[in-house]
């Protein structure tokens, strides 16, 4: 099975030709894509896009950028909720674009380059607890006849944005209202203590105010998802709309209202959302499509047929991209009708252990597991054509400024190629530790948990590890995302396969550590905190300096010091705790038509980037 899953880009879709375009049903193909033509397009006469064009990530093999037609942008499912500042994945083009927040990461950069939005400049204090943001002037709000022109005296529709929005929007992002499905700024903006208008309510004057100064700041604040609301728009939802995001239905999607370049025009359950260009968006010439189509196309062949034949622009981002299959697909029969951009996912994929089940609560056994796990098995089932699907990683993800070299990563046991001697000395140690706890040859049996298809083969690469390298017997138990999340909740499983790794949101430790590995900020879930609080009771000591090292590095603002502590948590976590043991970091393959310029993603971009939209053009060239 591992060699078929492996190979599988070599015939991806059955063809009686190898030019010829894999079969789909046609009338869902249609159902799902609009019919509207796309409208002639001219050149451009703004200042805004000739500003991006100066960005380090502009690539003159673009060309010159022309305005006009619909861009179709494949996603595989409904969106479960319309909460904006929640929704920064693939699916948050249902309902981002109609927002803007105050600064964002260039999306032709990456975290690297913070730029402006809302907020033209900012300056920080000198004690890092004030960031004093100047507001652009004259940026109104959409105007969306779904909601009302004015509300308690306040204007409505058409209002310009002002501090006392950005007082109200930060409340609602950091202090949710109970009846909201609001996770994220909690989590990364915690610390954000109030705003205060200097210049009153109605000015263009916002000082941000901190509990304390932490090095993530400007980062949670740029990922973007901290929209900007109207204030009175605001009193009028949650008075008279309370939660209403929580319903996926079309009367809910066309209330969202904000600043953004594109409006909500019409959303029809399982076929597409329609979003059109915002007429008095306060960037001059921007957006450059006249409209974004949302498609909804379930099935993945469909939506790679309707990729090949034009019909849509984009299929991904993140795991609903092309298939490494497609990939390989891509580059053999489409080359000139398919463009790939390989993608640095941002989850960790591999096992996570039950630690209070034995026998995982004995870290002799997690240790073994750990080191009996073949990385490179994993990296050759993600094998893309002509393109590598994975890459491997310690507990922190790769490619961030805070982990750790494949150089390096792979002189750790564990990580060590399993046909070297480094991995053979792996080998043998982990059947050692594994005969001191169980008595010489002795072996236990045990159950990998799949939620889901997509992991199936995570399980597949672990059975066949452990049988070969440690004469452990594992069995498969296949069951539905919804049921796998209450089992891991309950704690009712031996091992689970899937993105249990670490995983980052803009780039910094933070986005894993503080809710995978502290009791201190909130873990990320119940099954999380579970996992915590069992080890707190079985390994005190090992717990309480891995919370005393997420407290320190989460405080430290100088960056070589933080360093030093992250990557030291690093290796502890994978080398010594072995709770949660990736196989590697995935590689995902949005695909689009070279038509569409402008497109360029940055590794781990799929909660950062949405500010892209505006800036894309489909050339007629």
């Amino acid at each position: 099975m591992l060699v078929a899953l492996a190979c599988a880009g070599d015939s991806a879709t059955p063809t009686s030709e190898s030019t010829a375009v894999p079969q789909a049903t046609a009338t869902a193909v249609a159902q799902a894509t609009a019919t509207e033509v796309l409208s002639a397009t001219k050149p451009v006469d703004g200042t805004h896009i000739e500003q991006y064009m100066q960005s380090s990530g502009y690539q003159p093999e673009w060309g010159t950028p022309v305005t006009g037609g619909i861009l179709k942008w494949r996603v595989s499912r409904n969106n479960t909720d319309f909460t904006p500042n929640d929704s920064g994945t693939t699916h948050g083009l249902f309902n981002m674009p109609q927002y803007n927040s105050l600064i964002r990461f260039d999306p032709w950069v990456g975290f690297t380059s913070i730029i402006p939005d809302l907020a033209k400049s900012w300056e920080w204090s000198s004690d890092n607890l004030n960031l004093t943001m100047k507001l652009e002037e004259g940026v109104t709000f959409q105007d969306n006849p779904d909601v009302p022109e004015f509300y308690n005296g306040g204007r409505v529709r058409g209002d310009e944005f002002t501090c006392e929005d950005v007082q109200a929007s930060i409340e609602r992002h950091v202090r949710p209202p109970a009846v909201e499905k609001i996770t994220k700024g909690p989590a990364s903006l915690w610390h954000l203590n109030s705003v205060t208008c200097p210049d009153g309510a109605l000015g263009y004057t916002a000082v941000l105010n901190f509990d304390l100064p932490l090095a993530k700041t400007m980062g949670a604040l740029a990922q973007g998802l901290m929209v900007m609301y109207d204030k009175d728009w605001l009193e009028w939802y949650n008075a008279e709309h309370p939660a209403a995001f929580l319903t996926v239905s079309n009367d809910s999607y066309r209330l969202n209202m904000g600043t953004g370049a594109f409006v909500p025009v019409k959303f029809q359950n399982d076929v597409m959302a329609e979003l059109r260009r915002n007429p008095d968006y306060f960037r001059e010439g921007l957006p450059l499509v006249d409209g974004i189509d949302v498609v909804i196309l379930k099935d993945f062949t469909t939506a790679f047929t309707a990729l090949a034949t034009g019909q849509i622009h984009v299929m991904g981002r993140g795991s609903w991209s092309l298939t490494p299959a497609q990939v390989a697909q891509a580059y053999r029969d489409f080359p000139d009708r398919i463009v790939v951009y390989p993608n640095l996912h941002l989850f960790g994929y591999g096992i996570g252990l039950n630690v209070l089940s034995p026998p995982f609560d004995n870290p002799k056994v997690r240790q073994a597991i750990q080191l009996g796990m073949d990385r490179d098995d994993w990296l050759l089932l993600r094998q893309a054509g002509p393109l590598a699907g994975g890459v491997i990683m310690g507990s922190l993800v790769s490619g961030t400024t805070w982990s750790h070299t494949e150089a390096e990563l792979r002189t750790w046991p564990g990580i060590r190629d399993k046909l070297t001697p480094g991995g053979q000395e792996d080998i043998a140690e982990a059947n050692r530790l594994l005969d001191e706890v169980f008595g010489e040859g002795n072996r236990f049996t045990t159950t990998c948990m799949a939620a889901g298809v997509e992991y199936v083969a995570v399980c597949l690469i672990f059975i066949d590890n452990m049988k070969k390298y440690l004469g452990i017997e594992v069995n498969m138990d296949t069951v539905e995302p919804a049921v796998g999340t209450q089992k891991a909740n309950a704690g009712t499983y031996d091992l689970r396969s899937g993105a249990v790794g670490s995983n980052t949101e803009i780039g910094d430790p933070d986005d894993y550590l503080l809710r995978n590995w502290s009791t201190r900020y909130g873990a990320n879930s119940d099954s999380v905190l579970r996992d915590l609080q069992g080890l707190q009771l079985s390994e005190p000591d090992q717990m309480a300096w891995i919370e005393d090292q997420v407290d320190l590095q989460t405080n430290e603002l100088d960056p070589v010091v933080r360093k030093q502590i992250v990557q030291a948590l690093d290796k502890m976590l994978l080398l010594e705790m072995a709770m949660k043991i990736p196989y590697g970091q995935r590689v995902a393959f949005p695909g689009s038509v070279p038509e569409l310029k402008g497109y360029s993603l940055f590794d781990m971009s799929l909660y950062s980037n949405w500010s892209i939209w505006e800036r894309l053009w489909l050339s007629n060239e």
